[in-house]
C-alpha cells in the first residue's frame, strides 16, 4: 500500500514545464506529513518482512528474536500508514473544511485505538519492567475477552 501510494501522489502531478512530474501540492504541510509517513511506513514495511524471513529459517532463538523486533516495528507501520492515508485525504478534501476536520478526528480516534490494541501485544514480554508486564499483560487479557476468542471450558 506505501509503495502505491508513494507512485500515486495526492493531488496528482504536474504536467507542464518545467516543472513536470512533480508533486502538485509539494509545498502543502500536509502532504509533506503524507511523504515522511508513506517512507516511513514502507522502509519499516521492508525490515519487518524481513525479520519474518529470519523466524523461517528454524533456530528457535532466531525466531524468538525476530518476532521481538517484527512486532513494534509492525506497530511502527501500521502507526505511520495510518497517519498517511489521514494526511493523503486531508489534503484532497481540505477545501471542504468540515469533512477534512472528520478526518482528522476520525484518523486521530482510529490510531489511537491501534495503538491502544497492538500496544500490549508486543510490551507484555519485552518490557523490563515487571509492572509494565503486569500492566500490558492485563490489558492484553481484557482485550483477548473483549474479543470473544477465549475459551471458558
Amino acid at each position: 500500500m506505501a509503495f502505491a501510494a508513494g507512485f500515486t501522489m495526492p493531488g496528482g502531478n504536474n504536467g507542464d514545464a518545467p516543472q513536470e512530474g512533480m508533486a502538485i501540492l509539494l509545498t502543502n504541510a500536509m502532504f509533506q506529513a503524507f511523504v515522511i509517513c508513506n517512507t516511513i511506513a514502507m522502509y519499516t514495511a521492508i525490515l519487518v518482512a524481513v525479520c519474518l524471513i529470519w523466524a523461517q529459517l528454524g533456530d528457535l532463538n532466531l525466531v524468538d528474536t525476530a518476532l521481538r523486533l517484527a512486532l513494534p516495528l509492525l506497530g511502527i507501520v501500521l502507526t505511520m500508514i495510518s497517519l498517511a492515508f489521514m494526511a493523503g485525504v486531508y489534503v484532497v478534501v481540505s477545501n471542504l473544511h468540515w469533512l477534512a476536520y472528520v478526518v482528522l478526528i476520525l484518523g486521530v480516534l482510529f490510531i489511537f485505538t491501534v495503538l491502544v490494541v497492538f500496544t500490549p501485544l508486543f510490551c507484555k514480554t519485552t518490557s523490563r519492567f515487571r509492572i509494565f508486564r503486569w500492566i500490558t499483560y492485563f490489558l492484553f487479557c481484557v482485550e483477548v475477552r473483549a474479543s470473544g476468542s477465549h475459551n471458558d471450558d
